[in-house]
C-alpha cells in the first residue's frame, strides 16, 4: 500500500515571468489569510504511484502542442475545498486536457475540480482580502500565455505543504505548425 510519502504529482509550471507575478500575489494572501505558501501551477496529475508519474511525465514530454496552443485564465473564483479556495479557473489547450483526463484515469477516477491556479489555500473569505483579490483579478483575468515547463513533483493532499518538493522538470516541446 502507498503512503502520503510514496505519492507524486505532475504539476504545469507557468512562464518564469507569469509565475513571478503570481508568486508575489500568493504570498501576500498567505501573509493576510495565514495561508500557507507554494509554487503557481496547475496539477496536471496528483497522487500517483512514481511508476505512474513517471508515465505521465515521459507523455508530457512528447505531447504535440504548437505556439497557438496557450493557456487562459478565467475570472477568479472561491471553493468550498482548501486546495481550491481561491483560485484561477484555467482553460488548457487540448493536448495538455487530454493528458489531464488520462493522468486521472491512472487513479480510476474522474476529475473533481476544473483545471485552475489557485492562489490562496484554506483561505475564508474577508474584506482585508478584497483589494488583493481585485488586483490579481484585474492582472490575471482573461490573460493568455504560453505553456511553461512540466514537473514532477512529490506531493499529494495528505503530504504536509511544507514537504512538498519539485523533484525535476521537464521542457515542454512547442512546435512551428509548417
Amino acid at each position: 500500500m502507498n503512503t502520503s510519502a510514496d505519492l507524486f504529482s505532475l504539476w504545469l509550471l507557468l512562464p518564469p515571468d507569469v509565475s513571478k507575478r503570481l508568486r508575489q500575489h500568493i504570498n501576500r494572501l498567505s501573509e493576510l489569510a495565514d495561508s500557507p505558501r507554494f509554487e503557481p501551477h496547475i496539477t496536471i496529475a496528483s497522487d500517483l504511484t512514481w511508476e505512474d508519474c513517471l508515465e505521465i511525465e515521459h507523455k508530457a514530454s512528447i505531447l504535440n502542442c504548437t505556439q497557438e496552443d496557450t493557456l487562459r485564465f478565467d475570472r477568479i473564483a472561491w471553493g468550498e475545498r482548501y486546495f481550491q479556495s481561491i483560485y484561477l479557473p484555467v482553460r488548457l489547450p487540448a493536448p495538455i486536457a487530454a493528458l489531464r483526463e488520462e493522468a486521472f484515469a491512472k487513479r480510476d477516477v474522474q476529475p473533481d475540480f476544473p483545471p485552475h491556479i489557485s492562489v490562496a489555500y484554506g483561505a475564508k473569505k474577508s474584506p482585508e482580502l478584497g483589494a488583493p483579490i481585485a488586483e490579481i483579478e484585474d492582472e490575471f483575468s482573461g490573460l493568455q500565455t504560453a505553456i511553461g515547463s512540466f514537473a514532477l513533483v512529490a506531493s499529494s493532499e495528505n503530504r504536509p505543504i511544507s514537504q512538498w518538493k519539485i523533484l525535476r522538470t521537464t521542457s515542454a516541446r512547442i512546435h512551428n505548425p509548417d
